[in-house]
């Protein structure tokens, strides 16, 4: 009996020691502080921030306009370019990395990390991509 109890015990301490931090927050663009209505509101998801700090109205070139989308809100993107479906849930960002007709255009989101990353740590990322 004695022995189950130890290897139960070895066994939730090191499930926990390796257990994944996730350190972006609101990843999955579910929580906002409201609906987006048109592009170049990527601050409505909570946490998230164009770093040129250019919003509706005033996005565009030079300074990109990265669009938040939930499909519960309404944008030009969705009606204009067709719908693109968020991989789970109900928010995603869209936003330009190259633009052949001006190849200074680009687009970048942030947010800040739950934990500050540490020197030496491997750390994985992973998201999902659609061509709209």
């Amino acid at each position: 009996m004695k022995k189950s109890i130890i290897i139960i015990l070895l066994y939730l301490l090191t499930n926990n020691l390796f257990a994944q931090i996730n350190l972006v927050p609101n990843g999955d663009f579910e929580i906002y502080s409201s609906l987006p209505q048109y592009a170049a509101q990527c601050n409505l998801a909570v946490g998230w921030n164009d770093v040129n700090g250019h919003y509706y109205p005033f996005g565009g070139n030079p300074y990109g306009s990265p669009d938040y989308l939930n499909v519960f809100g309404s944008s030009f993107l969705i009606s204009g370019l067709g719908a693109i479906t968020p991989f789970s849930g109900n928010g995603q960002m869209g936003l330009i990395t190259y633009y052949l007709a001006d190849t200074t255009f680009r687009e970048y989101i942030s947010t800040k990390l739950a934990k500050t990353m540490k020197s030496g740590q491997s750390y994985t990322i992973s998201f999902y991509l659609s061509n709209g």
